[in-house]
């Protein structure tokens, strides 16, 4: 049995984009064929699942960076050190004695 070829709007349906979507931003990302001479596209079924499959770990990807603990907590942190070192271990109850002197 013969691989499932699908048509651009076949293809549009089974993954649920627009026919705009598919040409202009999706072809440049999934392996196609073109066909004669006006190069209508194909898509083999089998390619779309696997490029479905890989926008899924990249999403499972991103939400395991997404939800990495800490990540706040460090740059806070990070901001934290920045501030005691311009501001030489000054509290900020000094240094806003300071600014309010200073008018």
């Amino acid at each position: 049995m013969s691989e499932q070829i699908l048509t651009t709007k076949e293809a549009c349906t089974y993954l649920g984009v627009s026919y705009w979507t598919l040409i202009h931003k999706l072809v440049k990302e999934i392996p196609h064929i073109r066909i004669g001479k006006r190069g209508n596209i194909r898509f083999r079924k089998s390619t779309l699942d696997k490029y479905l499959d890989e926008q899924e770990k990249k999403s499972e990807d991103n939400l395991e960076q997404d939800l990495t603990p800490n990540r706040r907590e460090e740059s806070i942190v990070e901001l934290r050190e920045r501030y005691n070192k311009t501001n030489k271990g000054k509290s900020i109850e000094e240094i806003m004695q300071t600014v309010r002197t200073m008018r």
